[in-house]
């Protein structure tokens, strides 16, 4: 009798699943057309009813396992295309592995662990990944907007954060020329009541420099960051300024004698007295970023270059350090 109820099981199975929309696939799965025959008991053989309605019931229960894994895998229920068993654009689908699923654009990558109905394993875009090496977070982008996510985008390393040094903040370093940038205190250009700053003034012809310096947080990248300084003069000239600026990285246990390696901005004045100027963004050389996240610094204007051509104070109001980083937090 357990024989004749999985014979009759398998019909029962294979009718419930093909009337899922998606599954549609299991048609082939069908029914014995062979009628129950109490002889069937008595030897069963390979290439007798029996024997294959056994067979057919593992099938049954291995395709519909595998198929519910595989739409459980592709996104919650509710979420599923009723042709394909696709996800819809947005649904969420999380990897939690050090090795980052393949995606390349294509329908052939093997981003998935298993296929959709019509043999696909490709990321549409969207999905997250876990790198539980780093514990960092990445999404799959589709740059081509085709349906098939082309890269992995660290959610941690969008764009760059900003680190603000006011020059109130900076002191005034013995250059060659022996001369200093002055500290004239607060300067409120519209008089009483008005906006104002604290400036650090470099005077015309000569090289007069400011050092200082700052901690890296851990979540930056190796990569040398890059600055803009802002600076204005009580002046209606355009003509331009020469800014230097170069820092050194150390960590623990190391002297801190080293010289300064320095990259240059050339900047023109506004023309407009006490306007706010702000130097194009340049790198700044910063020597090994891998372990040594203490950073001193120097500022200096090269008045005597030839290039500098203001003839008046350069009045720096501060630096802005650009750096990114490739790591979600400090820890």
């Amino acid at each position: 009798m357990r024989l004749k109820a999985w014979h009759h099981l398998t019909a029962a199975l294979t009718g419930a699943v093909i009337g899922v929309g998606s599954w549609a696939a299991l048609a082939s799965f069908t029914a014995s057309p062979v009628p129950w025959d109490g002889s069937f008991e008595a030897q069963p053989a390979n290439a007798d009813p029996v024997t294959q309605g056994a067979a057919h019931i593992r099938q049954v229960k291995g395709e519909t396992s595998r198929r519910a894994g595989v739409s459980l895998d592709w996104g919650a229920f509710g979420n599923v295309t009723t042709d394909l068993g696709r996800i819809l654009k947005g649904t969420p689908r999380v990897f939690v592995q050090s090795a980052a699923p393949t995606v390349d654009g294509t329908t052939a990558a093997t981003c998935l662990p298993e296929a959709d109905t019509a043999g696909n394993r490709h990321c549409a875009g969207g999905e997250l990944w876990v790198d539980t090496d780093d514990n960092q977070l990445y999404v799959a982008l589709d740059a081509g907007a085709d349906g098939d996510a082309d890269s992995w985008q660290s959610l941690s390393a969008l764009g760059k954060r900003t680190i603000w040094i006011p020059a109130s903040a900076m002191e005034p370093a013995a250059s060659s020329a022996g001369s200093f940038p002055s500290a004239p205190g607060l300067i409120q250009p519209g008089g009483v009541g008005s906006a104002g700053y604290s400036p650090l003034d470099f005077d015309p012809a000569v090289t007069e420099a400011a050092q200082f310096s700052f901690y890296l947080p851990k979540s930056a990248s190796a990569t040398a960051p890059t600055a803009q300084i802002a600076w204005t003069a009580a002046s209606t000239s355009t003509s331009s300024v020469l800014w230097a600026l170069g820092c050194n990285a150390y960590a623990d246990n190391i002297i801190i004698d080293d010289a300064v390696s320095i990259s240059t901005v050339l900047d023109p004045h506004s023309g407009t007295s006490s306007k706010l100027n702000v130097a194009a963004d340049f790198t700044v050389p910063v020597g090994s970023l891998a372990s040594n996240r203490w950073i001193q610094c120097e500022i200096a204007r090269r008045g005597a270059d030839g290039t500098d051509t203001l003839a008046v104070d350069a009045r720096l109001i501060g630096v802005t350090l650009l750096y990114t980083t490739d790591k979600p937090n400090d820890n």
